[in-house]
């Protein structure tokens, strides 16, 4: 009998090393399931802009000096505000891509919905050379996308924020999947 609770002892000595000590030091890492590109939850009018797309040279005719970009940017916001029920817009411009943050105004009947699509559309109409317009009333993601935008106002070159833009890009897809 002695010998019996001792080997169970063991036994239960063993599991317990095993189950808390070396299981968790191999540790259980969440599977790196691939980014589907045909993703139905993603709008069509909002292909993926990576990090890497963000610095490569934008193509013929679109603005690359800071003084172009801003002096682009500044056009489609004047563009933006005129949409009713928007009280302030800010857009950024990295290549072929406008990023464009607003501000509501707090009044009844203002759809952000329908302001965002018709600012999507003018702009669009604005500019032949975009690809992509990103609309976005997000109060986190317009403040970066101001900061983005008084930066290149400022003589930085839109590289210096290849990082801030692809968060841009990653928040407004999320919110547009929600």
């Amino acid at each position: 009998m002695k010998k019996l609770l001792q080997l169970l002892k063991k036994m239960l000595a063993v599991f317990f090393v095993v189950t808390v000590i070396i299981v968790p030091a191999g540790g259980c890492t969440p599977a790196k399931k691939p980014i589907n590109p045909d993703n139905k939850l993603l709008p069509k009018t909002m292909p993926r802009l990576s990090a890497d797309q963000a610095r490569q040279p934008a193509p013929k005719g679109i603005p690359v000096t800071p003084e172009e970009l801003d002096r682009a940017a500044s056009g489609l916001a004047s563009l933006a505000s005129g949409v009713p029920g928007v009280d302030r817009a800010y857009v950024a411009l990295a290549n072929t891509a406008a990023f464009v943050g607003i501000e509501m105004e707090n009044r009844a009947g203002a759809l952000p919905g329908t302001a965002k699509k018709e600012i999507a559309d003018r702009i669009m109409g604005a500019d032949r050379r975009l690809a992509r317009v990103y609309v976005t009333t997000d109060k986190a993601t317009v403040s970066r996308i101001k900061g983005v935008a008084k930066g290149i106002a400022s003589g930085r070159q839109v590289s210096d924020f290849a990082m801030d833009i692809a968060e841009i890009e990653r928040r407004i897809v999320q919110e547009g999947q929600r």
